[in-house]
């Protein structure tokens, strides 16, 4: 589930409304920075006062890689890239990625958490830039390389905020991409204890939902548990709360359990029994899986 991208190749290169440069075919506009503009069978680029930034010799193919980058292709020659200007176009070095250019930064000011910053500059939209903790993620446990035309992501941090998870994707230009890490959250009280945490590996989220369904019988009980504020109970939700098929169990020590189960109509809420070994054997697999103590 993306929730933010700070790069669309599509919004940044779009093709012109009407032919802005007389004498001249442009078939892109880049960032509201230059055109592209072709020639033959050739592209180039142009300012946007119609000067030649980029002269047409053999090039097959220009394409955004960031909202500064352009690539140029030419028939049987390395990639080459540009750094855009307003003052015009600066061939740079095609790089290995360095993922120590991304930094996650304790702010000057009395504010706490991190800052992601890329260069040592605070980047992309406000939202995305301050968290609560952030940590790099094992490219071989994540599906992190799709299609030819999709994109492959070089470094992925898992980063926590007020609003939840999030898996914070970084490809070869920087262009990050932001996608919802949490798959449910679960929290468990037994006596004085509380943990909380989110639920971000699909095995586990997959287990879960199997064992729970697995449990009880759907027929509400006659009357609804009598617990205090204090009693041991163990809440599994499946789902984010923007989803549109999202379901909470609140289960009790004796084994009664408040299902929230959200539905194109609402939701809809009802009591069922379920052994008391259920709660047993739930916090049993939470406490071996997964719990981690909240702070």
């Amino acid at each position: 589930d993306v929730r933010y991208k700070s790069f669309d190749p599509a919004a940044i290169l779009i093709e012109p409304a009407r032919q802005p440069i007389n004498g001249y075919k442009c078939t892109g506009f880049f960032n509201n920075m230059c055109y592209i503009y072709k020639e033959g069978d050739s592209y180039g680029v142009l300012s946007l006062s119609g000067e030649i930034l980029l002269a047409p010799e053999g090039v097959t193919k220009i394409s955004a890689e960031s909202p500064e980058i352009l690539s140029v292709r030419r028939a049987d020659k390395p990639r080459e890239l540009y750094h855009v200007g307003y003052d015009g176009l600066t061939l740079i070095q095609d790089k290995k990625f360095d993922i120590s250019r991304i930094s996650f930064e304790q702010p000057d000011s009395a504010q706490t958490g991190l800052l992601l910053r890329v260069d040592g500059k605070d980047i992309y939209s406000a939202e995305w830039t301050h968290w609560r903790s952030a940590e790099p993620v094992d490219l071989d446990e994540l599906d992190t390389e799709k299609g030819e035309s999709e994109v492959k992501y070089e470094a992925v941090f898992l980063a926590e905020n007020d609003k939840g998870k999030f898996y914070l994707a970084f490809d070869k230009f920087f262009n990050l991409t932001v996608c919802s890490a949490e798959l449910g959250f679960a929290e468990l009280k037994i006596g004085e204890f509380y943990g909380g945490f989110y639920i971000t590996d699909q095995t586990d989220y997959g287990d879960l939902s199997t064992l729970v369904s697995a449990f009880g019988d759907e027929t509400a009980p006659a009357a609804p548990p009598k617990g205090g504020s204090g009693a041991d109970y163990i809440r599994l939700v499946f789902g984010r709360e923007d989803d549109a098929e999202r379901s909470v169990y609140t289960i009790s020590s004796e084994g009664y359990c408040f299902a929230e189960v959200s539905t194109g109509d609402g939701v809809n809420r009802y009591f069922r029994k379920m052994s008391p070994d259920t709660f047993t054997d739930l916090v049993y697999w939470v406490d071996k899986k997964l719990i981690k103590p909240a702070e």
